[in-house]
């Protein structure tokens, strides 16, 4: 999954015409290690997809989709998984929790 992250920064990157050492003083981290990230030699800190979401301006979901479907994947699943334990419960808790289960299908970019 990193050496995906690691092609759309590097697309990105480029497109504004950056080198990895301008991108890394931007965002706050060394060349070196954007390029480990770009090549998938790293997995990306939640800081750096952050700051490469802010500085050009993209969503998470728009600037690593694959990624962010993979998660988004996950956590549906989890979710699933938890329905379980707080469906027949009736405490105000319970229902809070189900509430947030349910509305993940809402939430999400692509079809759960």
């Amino acid at each position: 999954m990193a050496r995906g992250i690691g092609i759309y920064v590097r697309k990105e990157r480029k497109k504004y015409g950056l080198t990895e050492a301008e991108l890394g003083a931007l965002i706050g981290y060394s060349a070196n290690f954007v390029g480990k990230c770009e090549r998938g030699d790293r997995t990306p800190p939640t800081r750096f997809m952050l700051g490469c979401s802010i500085l050009f301006g993209r969503s998470l979901s728009d600037l690593f989709p694959d990624f962010y479907e993979a998660v988004e994947e996950a956590v549906g699943a989890n979710a699933a998984a938890s329905d379980a334990l707080w469906r027949n419960q009736e405490d105000a808790a319970s229902l809070k929790k189900m509430e947030l289960i349910n509305g993940i299908g809402s939430r999400a970019k692509s079809p759960l």
